[in-house]
Formats: structure tokens, sequence, C-alpha cells
């Protein structure tokens, strides 16, 4: 049987990588918060969600999972254009939609949010539109 990178590594860098994936989560919803607060969400949101994935990206060569992952299939360049396509269409669909919807609310005197309901089921109704 032939280990995986991950058991052929020092103890420090299993614990690196252990580490960095809630710290890097930690750091991009701490930095959207801090947009949301000084009214920046969108921009806020954007930064972060690109600036992981950049993270990520130069990690994945770094200290892959499995060596072998990095060889090249030929599949690259269509994985890339699918995640800006596909995340860049939903981000212009998001913010459309919630430009739209601020609009609508505002004409019709109404809240954008159901908040009288109770927080639990607001958070699975977030879930279940952001999906």
């Amino acid at each position: 049987m032939i280990p995986n990178d991950m058991t052929a590594q020092s103890p420090a860098r299993r614990h690196l990588s252990r580490v960095l994936w809630p710290g890097l989560l930690a750091l991009c919803i701490g930095g959207y918060a801090l947009g949301l607060v000084h009214g920046h969400g969108f921009l806020a949101f954007n930064i972060a969600y690109l600036s992981l994935a950049l993270v990520l990206a130069v990690l994945e060569r770094v200290m892959p999972h499995e060596r072998q992952w990095l060889a090249n299939d030929g599949q690259m360049l269509a994985d890339f254009g699918h995640t800006l396509l596909g995340k860049g269409s939903v981000q212009l669909l998001v913010a459309s939609a919630t430009l739209l919807g601020i609009a609508a609310a505002g004409n019709t005197g109404g809240a954008l949010w159901p908040e009288s309901l109770p927080l639990w089921l607001q958070v699975a109704l977030g879930l279940v539109i952001a999906e």
C-alpha cells in the first residue's frame, strides 16, 4: 500500500494543513463582517471570496493532499472556465435579485426579509435561498 502525501509529511505540516482551512474561513468571515459593518457588504464578500479562492488555489499546488492530483489531466482550462462562469453568473444573479428586491420592498413599504420568523427558520430559509 502506497501512503498518501499526508502520512509522509512532517507532524508540523500535517498540523498546519488541519489548521489552515478553519483559519482562512475565519479570516474571510471576519473580513466580510467588517465590510458589512462599514456598509460595503457586497464588495467585502467578493474580496473575501476571491481571496479565499486564490489562496486555496496556491495551497493546492504547494501542499496537495495527494501529489498525483497535481498531474495535468487536460481539464484545467475547462474547470477554470466553469468556475468563473458558474460563480460569476451566480454573483450577477444574486446582485440583481438583491437590488430588485430592495427596490420592490421600498415601493411597497414591506420588509425585505421575514424578521418575524424564528431565527432557526430564518437560517433555514437563508440556506435554501443560497442553494
